[in-house]
């Protein structure tokens, strides 16, 4: 599952034009937050992992995905 999210996250960024690891920082910037949000979606969509566990790749430690 995680090398499943990782590519997500890569093709994301390479779409948007942005640093992968980028998508899982902590910025709230607009740049940021809708490659990060498209990410997230199509990680629960595809991956079917529950939310903590999205949120857990993508460093959101509260256990909210957005």
């Amino acid at each position: 599952m995680k090398h499943i999210i990782h590519q997500i996250i890569e093709i994301v960024a390479e779409e948007f034009g942005v640093i992968p690891n980028a998508i899982k920082s902590r910025s709230k910037t607009e740049e940021l937050s809708l490659p990060r949000l498209a990410a997230m979606h199509l990680s629960w969509r595809y991956v079917g992992a529950a939310d903590r566990t999205i949120s857990y790749y993508f460093n959101r430690k509260n256990g909210q995905c957005i």
